[in-house]
């Protein structure tokens, strides 16, 4: 059977200017231990995908993209006066990142109280063996 006797963690992170550590666990109630971090990195993620920062004013070359934009950058379909253009932006950073029509920026919106993310959790055990 085996017993675990530690982990290790890490939060990779999309946004740089959120520093993440190495964490690591070795000692009683693993499994808890482990389930103490995953719910507080769970806190501290939700609590940085839920800004809602204001969009940062766009550089002359991000203006003139976004002007010679003809098609939405999620969907591909050409923007018409039904299909308005709109600046896609990054509301944890406030950063531009898009020309979209507004029915696919409505969708990539984070809606609150309904905001659920999905995990991606990768194991790796490691077993010491010695040689007599």
């Amino acid at each position: 059977m085996h017993v675990p006797s530690g982990f290790c963690a890490t939060t990779v992170r999309l946004f740089k200017e959120h520093d993440y550590k190495l964490h690591c666990y070795s000692g009683e109630n693993v499994m808890d231990e482990f389930y103490n971090y995953m719910n507080q990195e769970k806190q501290r993620i939700r609590a940085i995908l839920n800004q809602n920062n204001v969009m940062i004013k766009l550089t002359a070359e991000q203006q003139n993209r976004h002007i010679m934009a003809t098609v939405c950058d999620t969907c591909n379909k050409e923007f018409t006066p039904i299909r308005i253009k709109t600046n896609h932006h990054c509301h944890v950073t406030g950063r531009y990142l898009s020309p979209v029509c507004q029915s696919c920026n409505l969708q990539l919106k984070c809606r609150k109280g309904t905001m659920s993310f999905l995990f991606r959790v990768s194991f790796t055990t490691v077993v010491h063996m010695i040689h007599i």
